[in-house]
């Protein structure tokens, strides 16, 4: 985004990082209401000037059938029980769905925030991306709507699936105790797996969680520590270059859409200058514990390394 280099501070940064968070980790369904009116969320004032209009975007017919057998045979496997598959299945669900609930927006001129507050040139990459999206999810079960979601990451979390037990917190689930924390953290740290590391990241700017350990918790508090862990994620390779699904959240619901990799759009969007010194620690201090695992058959106990005594 051309003007998208001014510094995002407090409660804007926050605001912003959280509009990004909501992409994956909406709120679960209401009791008793399906469908898309399960989700309450609060409809913005339309900005005022012109009426956004979603561009037509249309897959080739090729196309959409090849999506179509992928996602079937996604589906499939994640009815035959297939952890990994079962949150992936989610995950579809979940990008479809917001993806559909952001154009019936627009549709209905209740423009997202932060959208309706962003340059025209970063309005139009983000309509693109959800224009693209709602064509691409007419393979995923016809393009109907998602009531399935929190369903298929429940399936796979209890088969241990780490990624679906992180989405499930950050969509609502009881925030968990002290020691549940401190064994989510230690499981993200021992999976060395970068999308876990950046789920962890969203999950502490919605405030889990927190394990009462000062080796942790001093790495899981507010928006410098969840950006922290995000670019620490970038750099154990996910792809959080141009293009990528993160930087098309991001563009989402922040609003920043300029063809830059995560680090640099966090570093200039929501890190205050003050705090640079503060991330950079924080970066290196996750990294540390990415790398200092316990050699096995060691175990970890409050910081330490050592063999279990019987």
């Amino acid at each position: 985004m051309a003007k998208g280099r001014a510094v995002l501070i407090g409660v804007t940064a926050v605001a912003a990082i959280a509009g990004f968070v909501a992409w994956k980790y909406s709120p679960a369904p209401l009791p008793d209401v399906a469908g898309e009116a399960a989700y309450d969320y609060p409809a913005p004032s339309p900005p005022a000037g012109p009426r956004m209009v979603l561009p037509v975007v249309a897959l080739e017919p090729s196309a959409l059938e090849k999506k179509a057998v992928a996602f079937q045979d996604l589906k499939s496997r994640a009815e035959r029980g297939e952890r990994a598959a079962q949150r992936e299945l989610a995950d579809t669900y979940a990008t479809c769905f917001s993806a559909r609930r952001t154009a019936d927006e627009v549709a209905q001129g209740d423009v997202p925030v932060l959208l309706s507050i962003s340059p025209p040139d970063a309005v139009a990459v983000a309509l693109q991306i959800v224009a693209r999206r709602v064509a691409e999810c007419q393979a995923v079960d016809g393009g109907n709507v998602f009531p399935l979601i929190d369903k298929w990451y429940g399936e796979a979390a209890r088969q241990g699936d780490l990624l679906a037990q992180m989405a499930l917190i950050g969509r609502g689930e009881p925030i968990p105790d002290p020691a549940a924390a401190t064994r989510l953290v230690q499981r993200v740290i021992a999976s060395n797996d970068p999308e876990a590391a950046f789920n962890m990241g969203q999950l502490i700017l919605r405030g889990h969680p927190r394990t009462e350990t000062l080796k942790y918790d001093k790495y899981l508090e507010g928006p410098i520590s969840s950006v922290a862990w995000e670019i620490t994620a970038c750099r154990m390779r996910l792809d959080c270059g141009p293009g990528s699904t993160v930087m098309e959240d991001a563009c989402l619901f922040s609003g920043r859409c300029a063809d830059h990799t995560y680090e640099e759009l966090a570093r200039s969007s929501y890190v205050p200058p003050a705090e640079s010194e503060s991330l950079d620690q924080q970066i290196e201090a996750i990294t540390r514990l990415f790398k200092e695992q316990c050699i096995p058959p060691q175990t970890e106990r409050d910081g330490v390394c050592s063999l279990r005594v019987e």
